[in-house]
């Protein structure tokens, strides 16, 4: 830390140095080397006065001269302990403030937007909403009207009629089991967490279980399932010919307690929905009427975001993002 009483005989060694240095200089100050020394020694003592002393230089020298890389914590009463690497890396020239430690959480950063140490990459997963968006078949139908012209009203404004089952949205245990947990109650954790994609793309009417699903799914995950069936979205034959999920892969999804599964389709099931009640019974949330999965086939990580309106209702449409 800068300011540190234990630089003071560094500053008095310092000195010193510096005396010697401009005597040499001055001894010599008919040579170039001499020249030099007279020019060059006072710059150096400069600035590493400033180093110890001048807390605001001191950091900013040290996150060009020392980027901080990893850290260390010391903890009372159990040593010295070495903490694990970050989740998410910090920018490149990052030095702490207030403390040389990592029990400190205040750091000042140095990087400017375009030296991130890693670059956040955004993937929408839903359907924009628009008037006329297909509903459910038996549901009401998505309306929304430019109700206020600003031309004619001096603002604008727009009145949307919606299902909660309409576009890309979130089923909750309430859509088909007799109980009263509206999606506004459910934890708002269960709607963000470490997303994996299966490709169970090729036009297969069902989707089974496979033992290497075992491997690839780990818990409390958020499971995609990428079948390309979402391509047909607002087509006819969408609500009727898609792949449905067997009893075997459901059951796989609640030995590993996922939070949610996410299909690029309508359904995991049909009538009368034994595949729903299956992972509503478990509390597994469902989205539905994802887009643009195939753009995580090749994404090793990545986190997903999907949340619903704070709607005191059974399911939500929702807006569902894949972080890169």
């Amino acid at each position: 830390m800068a300011s540190n009483p234990a630089y003071v005989p560094f500053t008095f060694l310092l000195a010193a140095a510096l005396i010697a240095l401009l005597g040499i200089g001055w001894a010599q100050r008919k040579k170039r080397l001499g020249r030099g020394v007279l020019i060059l020694s006072p710059l150096a003592a400069a600035f590493l006065l400033l180093y110890f002393w001048h807390i605001p230089f001191h950091d900013a020298a040290r996150s060009v001269l020392a980027p901080s890389r990893s850290y260390s914590c010391e903890l009372d009463g159990d040593g010295s302990r070495t903490l694990e690497p970050f989740t998410i890396p910090l920018p490149k020239r990052t030095v702490f403030k207030g403390k040389t430690n990592a029990c400190s959480p205040f750091y000042r950063t140095y990087a400017t937007n375009d030296r991130r140490a890693r670059e956040v990459k955004i993937i929408d997963l839903s359907h924009r909403i628009q008037d006329g968006m297909p509903p459910y078949p038996g549901d009401t139908e998505t309306t929304l009207v430019h109700s206020k012209v600003y031309e004619r009203d001096f603002y604008n404004n727009h009145q949307l009629t919606i299902n909660m089952h309409a576009g890309t949205h979130i089923d909750g245990p309430m859509h088909l089991l007799d109980r009263k947990e509206y999606l506004s109650e459910i934890p708002l954790e269960t709607f963000i967490g470490e997303g994996v994609v299966i490709d169970v793309s090729g036009g297969m009417k069902e989707i089974a279980y496979k033992e290497e699903y075992e491997e690839r799914i780990k818990n409390n995950q958020i499971v995609l399932l990428y079948t390309g069936f979402g391509s047909r979205f607002g087509q006819p034959g969408y609500f009727s010919d898609h792949p449905v999920l067997t009893m075997e892969f459901a059951q796989l999804i609640v030995k590993k307690q996922i939070k949610m599964i996410g299909l690029d389709m309508p359904s995991p099931d049909r009538d009368p929905f034994e595949i729903h009640k299956c992972l509503f019974e478990n509390r597994i949330l469902i989205a539905e009427n994802l887009t643009n999965l195939d753009q995580l086939l090749h994404v090793p990580a990545f986190e997903v975001i999907a949340l619903p309106l704070s709607i005191r209702a059974d399911s939500s449409i929702a807006r569902i993002i894949a972080r890169i």
